[in-house]
């Protein structure tokens, strides 16, 4: 699994960033494109 994530974290560049939260609400205005693996978030985006 850490591989997967070291992947995910190497394509970071400046359109890109990875993070790594439990607090996303904040990070809903900043985004243009959010990509999850919490089915519970799209729950809180349907707002």
């Amino acid at each position: 699994m850490k591989n997967i994530v070291q992947q995910y974290k190497s394509l970071q560049n400046e359109s890109l960033t990875f993070v790594e939260t439990d607090n996303v609400l904040p990070l809903r205005q900043e985004a243009d494109v959010f990509v999850y693996d919490t089915p519970s978030l799209l729950n809180m985006f349907d707002e």
